[in-house]
């Protein structure tokens, strides 16, 4: 489906950052560019993981089909925006 794929996000777009065993909110903010590692999740079949800022986070696959724009060109691993990243929780 989406897996090996660039989206540029045309909206803020929520993120979930499994860290030291917690699950974090992460806000990513409009434009930002993520890369799908993943196809859905065999226990969650709507949530995906991706790659952003050399984070691995999970989103919801709709919200990408809903606000990504697919990409041609390099990876999003190696994009590298400041304050892209929010965590709100």
């Amino acid at each position: 489906m989406f897996t090996g794929k660039r989206f540029r996000l045309s909206a803020s777009t929520l993120g979930i950052l499994s860290a030291n065993g917690e699950r974090i909110a992460v806000q990513i903010l409009k434009d930002a560019v993520v890369e799908v590692t993943s196809e859905p999740r065999p226990d969650d079949q709507r949530m995906v993981d991706v790659v952003w800022e050399g984070k691995t986070l999970t989103m919801f696959a709709q919200d990408i089909q809903d606000r990504g724009e697919e990409l041609k060109s390099k990876s999003a691993t190696k994009s590298r925006r400041k304050n892209d990243f929010t965590v709100t929780g």
